[in-house]
């Protein structure tokens, strides 16, 4: 499937939603109930103190977070291939999805919803956290450059040993980023 307009994109969004909400039904059919399984909850009202508290979706929940989940796991793990524009010349080739691979991995992430979702989190608060930890990197490199004459050799220590600190908890080196 390649995507060359929003329209495929968008087609690529309702696939992976579509076979996720199948991933999420299957995800409440496997849910032992009672012993058994097979059995699906449905939607109901849950009152307390005879006052509306809030609405169980049921299985509807379960088919939403498998539809979201299949889809936010796109981004991590595009089942992406490369399409040759002429089979003669492979340099000249566009990138696609393989269907595929797109539906199994839908159903996966759809029958594991809220745990892919919870996996995802996760990784984008890392991602933001060693985007936090690069940028005062930078700053305490550029601190430590200009301080560089002008002040105590054991200010110049203090900040290298900062930047060292933030190498040991990113896992990368000095001089890997400037």
């Amino acid at each position: 499937m390649e995507l060359v307009v929003i329209k495929d994109y968008w087609t690529l969004i309702a696939i992976a939603a579509g076979f996720g909400a199948i991933g999420g039904l299957v995800f409440e059919l496997l849910l032992p109930v009672r012993g058994q399984i097979g059995r699906i909850e449905i939607p109901s009202f849950v009152k307390s103190n005879k006052k509306l508290r809030w609405i169980d979706l049921g299985v509807f929940a379960s088919v939403i977070v498998g539809a979201v989940a299949a889809v936010a796991v796109l981004y991590f793990f595009p089942p992406q291939i490369a399409l040759p524009e002429d089979p003669s010349n492979a340099e000249a080739a566009k990138t696609g999805y393989d269907l595929i691979k797109t539906i199994a991995l839908s159903l996966i992430a759809g029958s594991a919803g809220g745990s892919f979702i919870s996996a995802m989190q996760a990784r984008v608060l890392v991602q933001v956290k060693d985007a936090e930890a690069a940028s005062t990197k930078a700053q305490l490199k550029q601190i430590s450059d200009q301080a560089g004459a002008e002040q105590s050799a054991s200010l110049k220590t203090s900040l290298d040993t900062l930047i060292s600190g933030i190498d040991d908890r990113t896992g990368s080196s000095p001089g890997d980023d400037y």
